[in-house]
C-alpha cells in the first residue's frame, strides 16, 4: 500500500519532473489550490508537456482536479484521459451525486477527498455510488474551517470524522483511508506526531505538500527491521504449534489478534517490495 503521496502544483513543470525523481509513492499534480484561477488553462498546458516528457516514469500519477462546482472540472478529467494517468482526485466531494457525475466522464480511479461535514454525513452514500474508488482522502484543514472549530496539532476537533472514514472505509472493504497534509512544511517533529495519530486511528498513508515530508511519514507507516523479525516470529510460530487459544514467546503473550495483526503487517511489507 502507498505511504507517502506527494502533492505538486500543476503551474510548475520543473516541480512535476522533480516530482517523478522523488520518493513519494504517488504524486498529485494538483490543479485546485495551488494554481491561480489565471493559470488554469497554461497550468493544463505545463502538465501535458511535463508528464509526455518522462513517458516512463513508472510512478502512480493522480491529478487533483478543481472542484465539482467549478468551469474547469471536464477538461482537468479529460487531461487525466489524455496523459493516461492513474487516477483523479476530486475535492470538496459532498454528495453521491459528484461521485456518479465523475464516472460518467471517466473510467479511471477516483480518489474522493472529504473536507465538509456534508461529505462525511454522506460518505456512505458516496462510497456506494463509486465503482472505481479504492480508498478515501482526508481534508483536515478544511473540515475544520467547514464546521467551525480552530485546526490544532492534537487533532480532537477531527478526530469523529476520522473515525468515520476508518470505520466505513472498513465496513464498505476499502483500503484504509489516506490522511490530510501537515501545513507545517519545517517541523518534522509535529508533523510525525500528526502522522502516528492518523495511523493509531487506523489511516494508512499520508499526503504531504513538500518532498522532505517523505521520509518524515515512511519511518511514521513503515515497520522497523526488529518490527518485521517479530512479526515473522510470530506467523511461524503460530503456524508452528497450530494454536487455538494463546501462547507465550519470549514471555509475551500471543494469541489469534496478535498473529493477525503480524500477517497484515508482513502482507503490507510484501505489497510495498511488489510496487517498488
Amino acid at each position: 500500500m502507498s505511504i507517502a503521496y506527494l502533492f505538486v502544483p500543476g503551474s510548475s513543470e520543473k516541480k512535476i519532473a522533480k516530482s517523478f525523481e522523488s520518493k513519494a509513492d504517488v504524486v498529485i499534480i494538483d490543479l485546485e489550490d495551488s494554481v491561480k484561477i489565471e493559470e488554469k488553462v497554461e497550468a493544463r498546458r505545463l502538465i501535458s508537456t511535463a508528464v509526455n516528457n518522462i513517458p516512463n516514469h513508472k510512478k502512480r500519477t493522480f491529478l487533483r482536479v478543481n472542484a465539482m462546482n467549478t468551469p474547469w472540472i471536464q477538461e482537468d478529467i479529460s487531461l487525466a484521459q489524455q496523459l493516461k494517468l492513474d487516477g483523479i482526485m476530486i475535492p470538496k466531494v459532498e454528495e453521491a451525486s459528484d461521485i456518479i457525475w465523475a464516472q460518467n466522464q471517466t473510467e479511471l480511479e477516483i480518489i474522493p477527498l472529504i473536507e465538509s461535514a456534508r461529505g462525511i454525513l454522506n460518505l456512505k452514500d458516496i462510497i456506494l455510488a463509486s465503482t472505481t474508488t479504492k480508498r478515501i482522502a482526508f481534508g483536515s484543514v478544511d473540515y475544520a474551517l467547514d464546521i467551525g472549530a480552530e485546526w490544532t496539532a492534537e487533532g480532537e476537533e477531527r478526530k469523529i470524522a476520522m473515525n468515520t472514514l476508518v470505520l466505513l472505509s472498513r465496513y464498505y472493504n476499502l483500503e484504509p483511508p489516506v490522511d490530510a497534509v501537515y501545513p507545517d512544511i519545517h517541523d518534522q517533529e509535529s508533523l510525525q506526531r500528526d502522522a502516528k495519530f492518523g495511523k493509531q486511528l487506523g489511516f494508512f498513508g499520508k499526503m504531504v505538500i513538500h518532498p522532505k515530508h517523505i521520509d518524515w511519514v515512511n519511518h511514521v507507516y513503515q515497520p522497523s527491521k526488529e518490527q518485521i523479525e517479530w512479526c515473522q516470529l510470530v506467523v511461524q510460530a503460530y503456524d508452528d504449534n497450530n494454536q487455538d487459544g494463546a501462547f507465550q514467546l519470549d514471555g509475551k503473550l500471543i494469541d489469534l489478534p496478535i498473529y493477525m495483526k503480524a500477517k497484515r503487517t508482513l502482507a503490507m511489507v510484501n505489497r510495498q517490495l511488489v510496487d517498488h
